[in-house]
């Protein structure tokens, strides 16, 4: 019984280890290696290629650098993730903590339409510390405030997205943050 790789002869990549078999069950090409060295392999199985018959270590070949398109990609779903995450981050309203996810925006936009329909509407409305009471002008007011957090992020994204676009260089790219 002895040890064997498994390599792909094109790449020289070793791709398997056989341990304490023959050579009759090993799947070619293949090379016979001591017991160390399977267990070498084994542990780092994307390091090692068969250069000449012999065991060599593997080191992939460095990935090419982004293109400048690329980081802008990059950039730009890094800022709409920031966006994205501010515009749902919540807001004060008074003393209430109002929360922002698209969820209470579409709550807070159907409340709102009922008290302009009806100025003595009131509605119980869960805050992040528990139930209170608004009165119509209190609704509005809550919905106008939300309604600016969030315009206010995506004005800022379009901010950042028109410099993402007249970024010449990957300096200019990294150096934008929401």
């Amino acid at each position: 019984m002895s040890n064997f790789v498994h390599y792909d002869e094109a790449t020289g990549r070793v791709i398997g280890v056989y341990g304490g078999v023959t050579a009759e069950m090993v799947e070619k090409p293949y090379i016979e290696v001591t017991a160390e060295e399977a267990r070498n392999v084994a542990a780092a199985l994307g390091s090692w290629r068969v250069e000449n018959g012999r065991l060599a270590p593997y080191t992939p070949p460095a990935p090419e650098p982004p293109t400048l398109e690329e980081l802008k990609a990059q950039k730009r779903e890094e800022i709409a993730a920031a966006r994205y995450a501010a515009e749902v981050a919540g807001v004060t309203v008074g003393n209430m903590k109002i929360r922002t996810d698209r969820e209470s925006q579409a709550l807070i936009t159907g409340a709102a339409l009922a008290a302009m329909d009806n100025p003595e509407y009131t509605c119980r409305w869960k805050t992040e510390e528990g139930f209170v009471t608004l009165d119509a002008a209190t609704v509005l007011s809550v919905a106008r405030t939300v309604r600016a957090h969030v315009q206010a992020c995506f004005d800022r994204e379009a901010e950042l997205a028109a410099q993402i676009d007249a970024a010449a260089t990957a300096e200019d790219v990294e150096k934008i943050r929401y």
